[in-house]
Order: C-alpha cells, then sequence, then structure tokens
C-alpha cells in the first residue's frame, strides 16, 4: 500500500472515521494513480482500498492501481456504487468531498 493511503488512514483513526470517499479527479490519481475519467475512491481503515468505476476502465485499473480492489458500478452509477459497498462492509462513520460529491 502507498505511503499517501497509510496517510490518510492515519488522519481517518485520528477523526474517528471508518471511511473516506474521494470524488475529485486530482485526489483520486494523487492517491491512486488512476488516469482515467470515471471512478470514485472509498478508503477504510483497515481493508483494502477501493475504486469504483466502469467496465470501460477496468482493465486500466488493474495496471494502475494494483493495490486497489476494483468494483465495476454496472448499472447502479459510481455513487451508488460506493453507497453500496459502504452498506455492505458495514461503515458507521464515512467522510467525503463535499465540495465534489452532492450531498444534499
Amino acid at each position: 500500500m502507498n505511503n499517501r493511503i497509510k496517510k490518510l488512514q492515519d488522519y481517518m483513526v485520528d477523526q474517528k472515521v471508518d471511511g473516506f470517499v474521494i470524488g475529485s479527479e486530482a485526489n483520486r490519481m494523487y492517491l491512486s494513480g488512476f488516469t482515467g475519467s470515471n471512478a470514485m475512491l472509498l478508503i477504510t481503515v483497515d481493508r483494502q482500498p477501493i475504486i469504483v468505476t466502469d467496465f470501460r476502465y477496468v482493465e486500466q485499473v488493474s495496471k494502475q492501481c494494483p493495490d486497489f480492489e476494483c468494483i465495476d458500478q454496472k448499472q447502479k452509477g459510481t455513487l451508488g456504487a460506493v453507497m453500496e459497498c459502504i452498506q455492505q462492509i458495514g461503515l458507521k462513520r464515512v467522510a467525503f468531498e463535499g465540495e465534489h460529491i452532492s450531498y444534499n
């Protein structure tokens, strides 16, 4: 796992957050190395990082982000698939980039 993810996980522990959703392209690329145009990251404290994208980018993710679990968003949309992951994992407190994810 890369040092950038580890620093974020340490911050999450300090903030008592179970997960962090990354939606911005710049932060997604900084943390994962993924250069595609459609994806979101779900970082947890104690699990393999997750990248959610559509079928067009699955092969690219496997090459650029080998440390990430790749989830195909299928018909749910990227955010819908991330929300499903959050529920399946059982995360209670999830932080996110408010400037990049609609939450109203």
